[in-house]
């Protein structure tokens, strides 16, 4: 639009007027749309670093996913092993488990005598001596620790043990004896003795 002075003037400065007007016009536009390009441009800077961000967080998601992959394969590849080794211990365990043929003897003995399923120091000793075999307070004692241990024995309380069913289950191929019983002295009074031939399990 013209406007009010310029109609006024001569038409060479209505000429200046309007060339003033439409520069100031273009300029406005122009001003415009470099905001409008400025904005588009930030927003596409936003959206690339959001894209750059993105992209670094895949990457690390995609090396973790790769390192348990070969975690996998590398479990995989031992389990054979922990299965060979596993088996070995599970056979060394059974084997712990064994008892001497003398040491069946005694729990055979007293187990056939147990009153009320349980026996002593006492009857140990007794029995010891009944398949002649020598015994010894400390020997008596290491045993009955270490077959608790093993579960083949519980304690039933005051000193006495019963036999558990993996205990009847380790006796019940006992060879029992065909030799007259060693006399000696209880191993609960003076002067008792050691011996070599019960300590077979005492894991010194």
């Amino acid at each position: 639009m013209r406007c009010a002075l310029c109609a006024q003037r001569p038409r060479a400065l209505r000429l200046t007027c309007q060339k003033d007007s439409l520069i100031s016009n273009v300029v406005t536009s122009l001003e415009s749309l470099l905001q409008e390009a400025t904005a588009r441009l930030d927003s596409l800077r936003a959206a690339a670093a959001d894209a750059e961000a993105l992209a670094r967080s895949t990457m690390i998601e995609v090396e973790k996913a790769a390192a348990y992959v070969d975690g996998l394969r590398a479990a995989q590849s031992v389990v054979p092993t922990i299965r060979v080794r596993t088996r070995q211990v599970e056979v060394q365990n059974a084997r712990s488990r064994e008892l001497s043929n003398p040491w069946k003897q005694i729990l055979h003995t007293v187990s056939k005598r147990a009153d009320g399923g349980t026996f002593d120091y006492e009857d140990l000793d007794r029995a010891a001596r009944e398949v002649g075999h020598e015994s010894s307070r400390e020997t008596l004692r290491s045993q009955m620790s270490l077959y608790k241990g093993r579960g083949l024995v519980d304690a039933a309380g005051g000193g006495a043990f019963a036999l558990t069913q993996d205990g009847h289950d380790a006796i019940a191929d006992v060879v029992l004896p065909k030799v007259e019983p060693v006399a000696h002295r209880s191993a609960f009074g003076r002067g008792s003795s050691f011996t070599d031939d019960l300590d077979d399990d005492v894991p010194f």
